[in-house]
C-alpha cells in the first residue's frame, strides 16, 4: 500500500515528488495488577502440610472458611471504581490440576469500600466447596481503559478474560493462594459388650484395646484355631503372632510391642 504517489506510471503525476513524512502515534493502556496477600490461605507448600497450618481446615462443625485480603502492591491501579471479584477452584486428584469452571464466585468488591485499609474479609460457606480437597483462590479486577478514546467512552475490561498459570493449570504462585478443607475423622466410642454365653461350635470373637506397650495377652482358650487382627489387619499365625497354652492360661504373643489405643480382636470355634 501507499500513502502518496511519487512515481509517474502514466503521466499524471511528478516524478519524484518530494513528501513529507508522516507522524503517526499510539494510545497504549498498560495495567498493573495489584496483589494481594492473605490469611486464612498461602502459597502451596509441597514440603510439609499438617492439619495444624494455617492454611488447612480439619472441619469439626464450621458452616464458613474466612480469608483476608490485604492489597500490598501496584495500589495505584485501583481506582475509585475499581472492582475485585475472586473465585475458588477445586484441584483435581485425577488430572493433577485445578479445573474450571469455578465452585465459588465472589461478590464484587469496589475499591472505594475498601480503600481506607486496604484490606477487607470475607466468608466462603462451606457448602459451596464440595469438600473435601484442596482449593485455589484466584483475583480478577474490573478496571477503567486509560487509553483517550475508550476512556472518555467509559469502558472497562476484566482480567477475568485471561485465565492460565504456571502450575497445576490455574496456579500463579506471585498472585494466588491455596487452602485445604476436609472432614476430620471421627472418634469412635467403644463400650464394653455384653457376655454371651456361647452354644456349641459358635463362632466367638472378642476385642480388647490395649493400654500398655507389649507384646504378649491373656485370651480364651478355645479347643480350635485362631484368627487374630490388630486394629481391623488380618495377621498372619507363626509371622505377626504365636499362642501358646497350658492347663490355666492362653498366651497370645506378638512379634512387635502395640501402642496404646491398638485393638486386637481375636475369634476362634467354641466346642
Amino acid at each position: 500500500m501507499y500513502q502518496d504517489i511519487i512515481y509517474n506510471s502514466n503521466g499524471s503525476c511528478s516524478r519524484n515528488k518530494t513528501t513529507r513524512l508522516p507522524n503517526t502515534s499510539s494510545d497504549i493502556c498498560i495495567y498493573e495488577i495489584p496483589f494481594f496477600q492473605m490469611t486464612g490461605a498461602s502459597k502451596i507448600d509441597c514440603t510439609e502440610v499438617t492439619s495444624g497450618s494455617t492454611n488447612v481446615y480439619p472441619l469439626t462443625g464450621q458452616t464458613e472458611i474466612v480469608l483476608d485480603f490485604t492489597f500490598t502492591a501496584n495500589t495505584k491501579s485501583l481506582t475509585g471504581d475499581t472492582e475485585l471479584n475472586f473465585e475458588i477452584y477445586k484441584y483435581n486428584k485425577d488430572l493433577n490440576v485445578f479445573t474450571q469452571p469455578s465452585v465459588y464466585q465472589s461478590r464484587t468488591y469496589i475499591w472505594n469500600e475498601f480503600s481506607g485499609t486496604s484490606a477487607f474479609t470475607t466468608s466462603i460457606p462451606v457448602s459451596n466447596l464440595k469438600i473435601d480437597g484442596d482449593y485455589l483462590v484466584k483475583g480478577y479486577y474490573n478496571y477503567n481503559i486509560c487509553t483517550e478514546t475508550l476512556s472518555l467512552l467509559g469502558e472497562k475490561r476484566s482480567t477475568a478474560q485471561f485465565k492460565s498459570g504456571d502450575n497445576y493449570s490455574l496456579y500463579k504462585k506471585d498472585r494466588d493462594f491455596h487452602f485445604v478443607v476436609f472432614t476430620a475423622a471421627e472418634t469412635p466410642f467403644l463400650n464394653p459388650a455384653r457376655p454371651i454365653s456361647p452354644e456349641l461350635n459358635a463362632f466367638t470373637i472378642s476385642s480388647f484395646i490395649v493400654n500398655e506397650e507389649q507384646i504378649e495377652y491373656n485370651i480364651q482358650t478355645a479347643s480350635s484355631d485362631y484368627l487374630v487382627s490388630l486394629n481391623g489387619l488380618t495377621l498372619s499365625k507363626n509371622l505377626d503372632y504365636s499362642i501358646s497354652s497350658n492347663t490355666l492360661t492362653t498366651v497370645l504373643k506378638l512379634s512387635a510391642t502395640t501402642v496404646p489405643g491398638d485393638i486386637i480382636t481375636y475369634a476362634f470355634l467354641n466346642s
